[in-house]
């Protein structure tokens, strides 16, 4: 519950990103350092506990240097995340994370990039990206759009453990496809959002991911 409350006063009235961390941070009991791919530059990593050590990575200069002023991670680095095996070491991280990142690559890239993530890991291989296909665009950073949509299956055969994550795909009718809210006032309705997606999220999709808005999906490395 002190985590819960720490991570909501800051998400507030986005709570639900207070689960989404919750959710995340379960399966790091055993990292500390992290690498955080397409980090963007507003990554949620940093709502993290401050034990981690986190390095952010990302193509988009503009980015990366928001990210830095804001403080988000420990280092940064500029480079193209279709390169990872070329920017990182092998097992040179505890984790390696790609918080709605994974959906902006074309499919046979998208596979590429779970093979680095997992040669660079040496513990987990965390991910978070929609369920399936969900139109998305942004006219100021073409790397924004989306370009491939994922299922459970498509991990589930990698051996990666899925669950749901942002309650059920009927609350994404509050939201456009440049994932913000339809409705004025956005507080209101931010409200009501997050409201339906957490109610969604424990009473059902979180053990039932092929209905959900999103899919977390970890992969352990042996």
């Amino acid at each position: 519950m002190k985590k819960f409350l720490r991570i909501f006063k800051k998400t507030f009235p986005r709570f639900v990103l207070a689960t989404f961390i919750l959710e995340i941070e379960k399966h790091l009991k055993d990292c500390k350092t992290i690498l955080d791919v397409g980090c963007g530059n507003n990554s949620p990593i940093g709502l993290l506990e401050e034990k981690y050590t986190t390095i952010g990575i990302d193509a988009y200069k503009p980015s990366i240097t928001s990210s830095e002023k804001q403080k988000i991670h420990n280092a940064y680095i500029l480079g193209d995340i279709k390169k990872l095996n070329t920017l990182v070491k092998k097992k040179s991280f505890d984790a390696v994370m790609a918080l709605d990142v994974i959906e902006h690559l074309e499919k046979d890239n998208g596979y590429k990039l779970l093979d680095d993530m997992e040669r660079t890991a040496r513990k987990k291989v965390i991910l978070v990206t929609p369920n399936g296909f969900i139109p998305q665009y942004n006219k100021e950073n073409k790397l924004q759009a989306h370009l491939s949509g994922w299922t459970v299956e498509d991990f589930t055969n990698r051996g990666y453990q899925v669950e749901g994550i942002y309650g059920t795909k009927f609350c994404n009718i509050l939201r456009t496809d440049e994932a913000e809210l339809r409705w004025k006032p956005k507080f209101f309705w931010a409200l009501v959002w997050g409201i339906l997606v957490e109610i969604t999220h424990h009473l059902y999709t979180k053990k039932n991911p092929k209905y959900s808005i999103g899919l977390l999906a970890v992969k352990k490395i042996t």
